[in-house]
């Protein structure tokens, strides 16, 4: 349960720091993440979307190669990609296209 209530925690922020300043300073319920999971990473996308990478598992599940993609428009997680190994207490950086000359 801890772990639900810290993702939930994790989506509200990134719902209030996707949609600042309307909803600045407020928190709100969201859909929940299954597996709940620590020692992942959570990255803000530029399109307002929350990758939940890695980490692991409560209930015995262990450690996960799966990664879930929080959309705050909808308030649900959903399945995306896989990791090619396992990680846990990693890092996650966003980084902008840029322009490249030759």
């Amino acid at each position: 349960m801890i772990g639900k209530m810290a993702m939930a925690v994790v989506a509200a922020l990134a719902v209030a720091a996707a949609s600042a300043p309307a909803r600045a300073g407020t928190f709100s319920l969201t859909g929940e993440i299954d597996p709940a999971r620590q020692y992942h990473t959570a990255t803000l996308l530029p399109n307002g979307k929350v990758l939940v990478a890695g980490g692991y598992g409560s209930g015995g599940v262990g450690w996960l190669i799966d990664c879930q993609l929080y959309d705050p428009q909808k308030g649900e997680f959903g399945e995306t990609g896989r990791l090619t190994t396992r990680r846990d207490a990693h890092t996650n950086s966003t980084i902008r296209r840029a322009a490249c000359s030759r």
